[in-house]
């Protein structure tokens, strides 16, 4: 595994007046590279790839050739999560009906909360959409097959963890091969 540089400063540069001060923000955002093929992929421990950071910076005033050293310390821990499956296939369901599965996935890591979002797609919902799951906590989901028309439905939802640092692809499908009862709408003017 590699990683790249893991601090960003901003602003890069600038100009201070006298007696003037300005904040300078320091991001902390260390990026992994996975391998995704082979035997060492499925073999790492996740705990095993979090990595301390210590980072000599500076900042540079050129007009006084002064250097104000700054000391960055992170520890950066790698995403963990489990799927307790990716796949689904639904049972027939007439149109205007629906069949509902349930999946669970686990935050595995022990230090961070990870947040998370699921995707839109036709004919499936999910249920929460989005969240935030603590440190190994646990998640179920109701994935729901609505179909509003005949025919064999397949999609790819996509589970977002952190923003779209990594994302799993569940895949999804259904068939609808006859139409059912429509609900009647309660309300309207007597």
């Amino acid at each position: 595994q590699q990683l790249a540089l893991p601090v960003e400063c901003f602003p890069t540069e600038g100009w201070i007046a006298g007696n003037e001060s300005h904040l300078i923000t320091f991001n902390f955002s260390p990026v992994m590279v996975e391998s995704r093929c082979g035997w060492e992929h499925s073999a790492i421990n996740g705990e095993d790839l979090s990595r301390e950071w210590d980072i000599p910076f500076f900042v540079e005033i050129v007009e006084t050739e002064q250097k104000l050293d700054v000391q960055l310390f992170g520890k950066a821990h790698p995403t963990q999560v489990r799927l307790s499956e990716s796949s689904f296939r639904f049972p027939e369901c007439p149109v205007n009906d629906h069949r509902d599965v349930l999946f669970s996935f686990t935050n595995e890591s022990a230090e961070l909360p990870v947040s998370f979002s699921l995707s839109r797609v036709a004919h499936f919902k999910c249920h929460p959409t989005q969240g935030t799951l603590a440190p190994k906590g646990q998640q179920n989901i109701t994935l729901t097959f609505h179909p509003n028309q005949l025919g064999a439905f397949r999609a790819t939802i996509k589970l977002s963890i952190n923003g779209g640092s990594k994302e799993f692809p569940i895949t999804v499908m259904g068939s609808a091969v006859n139409i059912g009862t429509k609900q009647a709408l309660i309300g309207g003017v007597d």
